[in-house]
């Protein structure tokens, strides 16, 4: 019985720890977008002072499928935020943020990636305005 209540703590953190990264991962795209060139001057005066020539490897296919992989993910976690509001109990609301994080994992992986480079390219969406540009492309 005290393997199952120090597994569970441990499954339910990487549950959360998943469902915050992807619900981060989306909500930063869309900030991004809304952004647009609020802040040009802003980024034209610190564009000089940042801009080194970034490597990345991330090809066009690797970009269409995470692309695929978040449009996905955008769709479950606005189910899950619909089906949540209305648990009151903890338990089931950790049950279902269990499915749905299983969910998420198993849309990434059906779209021919996998968690560790969903997140790469998240990050390097976030670094990169043309990979940011070329996902949301991708995305439409």
């Amino acid at each position: 019985m005290s393997s199952k209540i120090e597994r569970k703590p441990m499954t339910i953190w990487k549950s959360f720890i998943l469902i915050m990264t992807a619900c981060f991962l989306l909500a930063a795209p869309q900030a991004m977008a809304q952004d647009g060139g609020q802040q040009e001057g802003y980024r034209g005066n610190q564009e000089y002072q940042y801009q080194q020539p970034q490597e990345t490897d991330i090809s066009d296919k690797q970009l269409e499928k995470f692309a695929l992989a978040l449009n996905d993910i955008s769709e479950i976690r606005s189910e899950y935020s619909e089906v949540v509001s209305d648990v009151k109990d903890a338990d089931k609301a950790q049950e279902l943020q269990s499915k749905y994080t299983k969910k998420m994992i198993a849309s990434i992986e059906e779209n021919g990636l996998d968690v560790e480079q969903y997140n790469e390219i998240s990050m390097a969406m976030q670094k990169d305005p043309e990979i940011q540009q070329k996902v949301q492309e991708m995305s439409q």
